[in-house]
């Protein structure tokens, strides 16, 4: 599996540092850069992820709040909650390999970098493993509730029998797979709207259902938003009343089925962006902007 080895995608990643050991996370970078966890005995990634901070640190705090006894709070780490469901609905034990990363030019540069890779390193796993890693995207174990932000005081636990499944426990849609280019009509395999104008839009013809979007330069073809949405129209509603910074702001959409899960539309997002990343290594212009 080439997600597990020190090489994958051409990064430099760390040995395998197990949680039952914290005295080997001193080997940690205490760098910015990237992660990745995984179970002993099992063939797959269960989250991938990245910090500005130092990766020693937040990978020692991943650890101390996934091994506690009762499920953490979804803060200040949410990727805890659902790597302690697993572990004890199957008494997995975890260990995380890490990768330091050259800081680019200016803390926003940094993070585009930081957060593009993440996007691309996920779409990677999805498309060599078929689905996406157990804890990613909002994905939880489908026989546990989910604790919240500390600030509420709820922490999950185990479902009583007979009790649904919790929906972000189901399956993966599977990957997208790389074509054309984001101002294409096909990108990704998808069929896009035709392009309008947002501010001269009146919507009427935007469904209100489930869906992924996309908003460019009309001048230049530049990509400046990826985004998912349970209502297309209220999203491109809220959108059109923003400042693009461009004489003539374009989107175009793909409407997906009803039924589908806030994860799977998190799938499909970040398909869209890591393909993004891979052919601009950036991000689109207001990917992690929030602007009026």
């Amino acid at each position: 599996m080439k997600f597990l080895n020190p090489d994958w995608c051409g990064i430099s990643w760390t040995a395998w540092q197990p949680f039952a050991h914290p005295e080997t996370f001193k080997l940690l970078p205490a760098t910015p850069g990237l992660y990745r966890i995984r179970a002993l005995g099992i063939e797959e990634l269960f989250y991938i992820g990245e910090t500005g901070r130092n990766l020693r640190e937040r990978l020692g705090d991943l650890r101390r709040n996934t091994l506690q006894a009762e499920m953490p709070f979804n803060d200040p780490h949410t990727a805890a909650p659902s790597l302690w469901t697993w572990r004890h609905a199957e008494q997995l034990e975890f260990e995380c390999s890490a990768a330091s990363l050259v800081p680019a030019n200016g803390i926003e540069e940094a993070e585009k970098h930081r957060k593009g890779l993440e996007f691309f390193l996920l779409w990677q796993y999805r498309l060599e493993f078929g689905a996406s890693t157990r804890c990613n995207h909002g994905r939880f174990h489908p026989r546990y509730s989910k604790s919240k932000a500390r600030k509420n005081h709820f922490r999950g636990n185990r479902l009583a029998d007979g009790v649904p499944d919790e929906l972000a426990g189901g399956p993966s849609l599977p990957p997208l797979q790389h074509m054309a280019t984001p101002h294409e009509p096909n990108w990704m395999g998808l069929q896009w709207s035709p392009a309008e104008l947002l501010a001269q839009s009146t919507l009427r013809d935007v469904p209100t259902c489930p869906g992924a979007y996309k908003i460019l330069d009309g001048g230049t073809s530049e990509l400046l938003y990826v985004g998912e949405t349970k209502s297309l129209r209220e999203r491109m509603a809220a959108h059109k009343k923003k400042n693009w910074q461009c004489q003539a702001p374009i989107f175009s959409f793909v409407a997906l089925n009803a039924s589908i899960q806030k994860y799977q539309l998190r799938e499909v997002e970040n398909d869209l962006l890591g393909d993004f990343y891979s052919q601009s290594q950036t991000m689109p212009k207001f990917q992690l902007i929030d602007h009026k």
